[in-house]
Formats: structure tokens, sequence, C-alpha cells
């Protein structure tokens, strides 16, 4: 099917299973302790993965087909996140997290020697995380952050700059994933509903960082947009996993844990006269039905694509 957008281009939906065939494999441990989440491997950089196995996080360099200990974390992993030159885990008890910046010499990094805060940020299991940078403009410093989704049922704004929690957003569940779109201006959060929470930045001040020695905006989250999304397959409750923007900021994907994905137009979400639901493009099923077909993890591809690829769990 085709859908037109609000910028006048075309959404083209579409089966692509033999577009990419399989190219290499990387043999490497990661143990999966939790049935549901699987956000334990990240690509960053394009010849960089890191993953964590247990209590080790780990970065492979797909070009020598090396791994490197990166750090060990006092606490047991249940997801990671890297990107800007961090690596954030998540634990499973009292919001537990691991910071670390990379310690890179000629574009190699090195094997532990780097910058690692351990912090315990209250609430029950960390149940994803994302890194961003976020800025007030193109000139502005940018401030990397990263998203900690809880089962507390908040969504954390943590700048890894400044080592302190910038914002805490409150939800009426437990919360699993949240995103920034590309120009951070849009937080798009998904959680144990069939609902996606999506909030508006707002600047409200800045302030000097005496540490960093320049001034950062500060800013907050008001509530944008709650639309609901189909959930498809009738699988133990309407949990939501995954949420994720295209490279462009013109779409906004979410799934369910009963294998339907649904499409936004962000544009027409920005457009608060009209209901929330009017701006979505088009839902459709995952390849796979009921307990297999449930999405984990979403993200589109870089630029100039719009390809949306997903991995797909059983429950159990």
């Amino acid at each position: 099917m085709t859908v037109r957008v609000s910028s006048g281009l075309e959404l083209s939906h579409h089966a692509t299973d033999k577009l990419l065939g399989h190219a290499k494999f990387y043999p490497s441990k990661v143990t999966v302790r939790h049935h549901q989440l699987r956000h334990l491997v990240t690509v960053a950089h394009g010849d960089k993965i890191y993953y964590v196995n247990d209590y080790d996080v780990y970065a492979l360099d797909v070009q020598s087909n090396e791994s490197t200990l990166l750090a060990t974390v006092p606490f047991e992993a249940r997801c990671l996140a890297a990107n800007h030159g961090w690596v954030c885990v998540g634990g499973e008890k009292n919001g537990d997290c691991a910071f670390i910046r990379l310690n890179q010499v000629n574009g190699t990094t090195k094997c532990f020697d780097h910058e690692i805060t351990v912090d315990v940020l209250t609430g029950e299991i960390v149940n994803s995380m994302d890194v961003h940078l976020l800025r007030d403009d193109v000139e502005a410093h940018p401030e990397a952050i990263v998203l900690i989704s809880n089962n507390d049922r908040t969504v954390k704004v943590f700048s890894l700059d400044r080592r302190e929690v910038l914002t805490s957003l409150e939800h009426d569940v437990p919360m699993n994933f949240a995103t920034l779109s590309p120009d951070s201006t849009i937080l798009a959060a998904v959680g144990d509903s069939n609902r996606v929470y999506f909030y508006q930045r707002h600047k409200v001040g800045s302030s000097h960082d005496k540490k960093l020695g320049y001034e950062l905006p500060d800013f907050e989250w008001r509530p944008l947009a709650v639309p609901t999304i189909p959930t498809g397959d009738d699988v133990l409750d309407d949990h939501s996993f995954a949420v994720t923007f295209s490279p462009s900021g013109n779409l906004c994907a979410a799934s369910s844990q009963g294998g339907v994905i649904t499409v936004f137009d962000v544009d027409m979400l920005r457009d608060t006269t009209r209901p929330p639901e009017d701006a979505i493009l088009c839902f459709f099923k995952s390849s796979r039905k009921t307990l297999w077909g449930c999405v984990r993890s979403m993200t589109f591809s870089p630029q100039p694509w719009d390809l949306l690829a997903w991995l797909k769990i059983m429950v159990g």
C-alpha cells in the first residue's frame, strides 16, 4: 500500500524480506536473563557493536572481528545503549545504572581505563536506555543525555554531562522504552498499555555549569499527545516495547506485543486541534502470529532511506 503524508511524500508499505542477505557472523555470548527485554546489543559509528553479557560490557570491532572488554559493572545487566562516546547499562533492582565514557586512542577503544559512574536512581528494573545529544540550536553546546525507562512507571531524562536527573516523567503503567526525535524536540515513550506517550520540548531558561564551563539550556517536557494504537493478537497484556523515529523525523513507528506496528505522521501529531489518532498513517501485522510475532526492538535505517526493521521474539 502507499500512503501520502502531509509533506507530500508517499509512504510505501510493503514487505522487504529479500532486501538484505546474511553477510557475516560474529560469534559472541549474550545471555538473556529476562523473557521480554532484548536491548542488549547496540550498533554505533558503523564499525562498532557494543553488547553486554551478565556483568561484562564489550565492544566488537566488525573490521578486525575482535572483542574488547570495556568494563565490568557491579550488577547483572538487563539493558544496554551506546552512542556519542557513551555506553550505558541498566540493572534489575533499585534503578541500578552504569555510565561509561569511552576512552579511545587513534580510533581504537581501549580495554578498561574508561571513566565509569555507577548510580542508583531508585525504582525497579531498568527496562531500556537510549542515548541522545540534546541541544538548543545547531550552534549550541550539545548535552549528552540518556532516556531511562523503568518499571516504576517513570521515564527519566538523565544528563551524562551533568551527572544528574533533569526530568522524571511519571505515567500510570510501567515504561518499556523511550526515544527522541532527530531534532530532539519530541520525546516518545511506550509501556504496558496500548498508548504512545508523546512529549514536546519547551525551553524554560538556562544555567551555567561550573564543571563544564558553559551554559546549558533547561527544558520542560510537556504532554503533546497520547494516541491509542492497535494491539493485534491477545498476548498476555497489551504491552508495547519499541518506538522509533525515522532519520528525517517525519515518521514515528510504535509496536505492540500482539505483533502490530503503527506508523505516525509526526507533523500531524504536532497539530493539537485534531485527535492524535488522525496522525496514524497505517498499521500492519508482523510476519509471525501470536507468541512468535512480539516486536521487542525496532529501528529505521540511516538516511536516505526510511526502511523500518524490527526484531520479533516469542513470549516465555
